[in-house]
């Protein structure tokens, strides 16, 4: 599997990025799932757009969403469940209850820049220890083409 993970703290490009208990995320990063939790340890999609993702958590407009690694919509939190998205200024929420530990693998947020663009960003979610093979796969095509 290739995933082309940093898993480190970086600049945020173009103010995109993701913030968790006060630290700030580049795109590509790992981040272990048990440490997202609910309301203020979340994890927040980030974006300078002001007017981004305050208008109503429902829809799958370009107020900002999150994918499961399936590639499948990530539930509004008031559909409950245990992995669960919100939106709040500037930025799109992935909420964690119940000490859920799956799915794991690379969830993406998608969230427009301060052009409007939408933009994806990529994070591995991961349980345990991140195995080796998950860093920056130099035959990866995902990074060889992306935008990021």
């Amino acid at each position: 599997m290739c995933c082309c993970l940093d898993n480190h703290f970086g600049p945020i490009s173009l103010g995109l990025g993701f913030l968790l208990a006060g630290s700030l995320y580049s795109t590509n990063s790992a981040i272990n799932l048990a440490s997202i939790g609910a309301d203020r340890n979340a994890l927040r999609c980030l974006t300078p757009l002001t007017s981004c993702c305050r208008s109503s958590d429902t829809g799958t407009s370009s107020l900002g969403n999150w994918r499961y690694p399936d590639r499948t919509l990530v539930p509004s939190i008031s559909d409950g469940g245990s992995i669960s998205r919100s939106r709040g200024p500037s930025s799109v929420i992935l909420h964690r209850t119940n000490n859920a530990m799956s799915p794991t693998g690379v969830y993406t947020c998608e969230i427009p820049d301060v052009n409007g663009t939408t933009k994806q960003l990529d994070v591995y979610l991961y349980v345990g220890q991140l195995p080796g093979q998950f860093f920056s796969d130099s035959n990866c095509s995902k990074c060889q083409s992306s935008s990021y």
